[in-house]
């Protein structure tokens, strides 16, 4: 699916352009002398039924991280279309550290990662800031 694919890149040109602010701030040499902290917002809507928002944080005091949080307010198509294989697809490209990088949750907040997509409501990811 292309739109799949569409999300991906966009989900590497974030990745890079997160590294690239890393870079700019210095993280870990400079981490302790660093007196600002900087959150970058990221929203990428897909067909209006999913939302994925990414956040980069660079905090003055700890490493830096780019998390996401993926809403799916369908439970056909839409979602398949961002099931296991989306996930693989992201750690093979190096988006994500493994299998443990993301998780995803029902109504209830149950995990449900091994389950049908039909169940899943929110997602999270924690994407790979190292080169």
């Amino acid at each position: 699916p292309e739109g799949k694919i569409t999300v991906i890149n966009l989900i590497s040109r974030i990745r890079k352009q997160s590294l690239y602010y890393i870079t700019i701030f210095r993280d870990g040499q400079d981490t302790e002398s660093r007196d600002f902290s900087l959150k970058r917002k990221f929203l990428i809507k897909y067909k209006g039924k999913i939302d994925f928002l990414l956040n980069l944080q660079i905090e003055k005091d700890s490493a830096s991280q780019l998390t996401g949080t993926i809403t799916y307010t369908d439970d056909g198509d839409e979602n398949n279309a961002f099931n296991k294989d989306f996930f693989k697809q992201l750690k093979e490209s190096g988006i994500l550290d493994s299998d443990d990088s993301w998780d995803v949750y029902d109504d209830h907040d149950s995990s449900v990662k091994e389950n049908g997509t039909e169940t899943w409501r929110k997602g999270i990811l924690s994407i790979n800031l190292s080169n």
